[in-house]
């Protein structure tokens, strides 16, 4: 149910509490249950550069649908909440299975788990998204696509950047230069 209704009259408003409530209903039906229509009841169109992008909310409607056709069984995990005045930010998980193409990749048939956060505005009743950012790094990981690289072949590989710098004649910032520590030749 709406959270900013309450047996069918407007809900009592504490901005932060029916922002929050909001989200994770938006989380809920649109993600985790499919009912995309959601979308267009919850999301405002964003404005940009004092442009509005009317089809914003289409926008997410196609995002969404194009991610579950790739991970039918999608669900979000709201980890945290944080509101400051009328934004806020939601860290959370996504978990399912690639069965589909995603990002350009065909079905791995690999299972997911992918932190990400939205930072969403609330403006009149509904939300204006922000920003969204997820960990496409470890989603490439957990697909098999890229390597996943521990401590400490993250730390060789930036000995062997940092070596072929330093034989390419280039300086390291970190690193002094043969000549330094050294006082200037003297003439007798």
């Amino acid at each position: 149910m709406d959270p900013r209704r309450e047996n069918g009259a407007t809900a009592p408003d504490s901005a932060p509490d029916t922002h929050k409530a909001l989200v994770r209903w938006l989380v809920e039906e649109a993600v985790n249950q499919g009912h995309l229509d959601v979308v267009a009841d919850v999301c405002t169109p964003a404005t940009v550069a004092a442009q509005t992008a009317d089809d914003e909310p289409a926008l997410i409607r196609e995002l969404l649908a194009l991610y579950r056709g790739a991970v039918p069984d999608a669900r979000w995990t709201v980890e945290q909440q944080v509101a400051d005045d009328d934004t806020l930010v939601t860290r959370f998980t996504a978990y399912g299975t690639q069965h589909g193409a995603l990002l350009g990749l065909p079905p791995t048939h690999r299972p997911m788990a992918v932190p990400g956060v939205l930072i969403t505005r609330y403006r009149s009743g509904t939300l204006v998204l922000q920003w969204a950012l997820a960990d496409l790094l470890g989603l490439l990981q957990q697909l098999g696509v890229l390597p996943h690289l521990t401590l400490d072949r993250a730390v060789a590989v930036a000995r062997l950047l940092r070596a072929g710098a330093v034989a390419s004649g280039a300086s390291s910032p970190t690193a002094p230069s043969p000549d330094q520590g050294r006082a200037p030749p003297t003439t007798p």
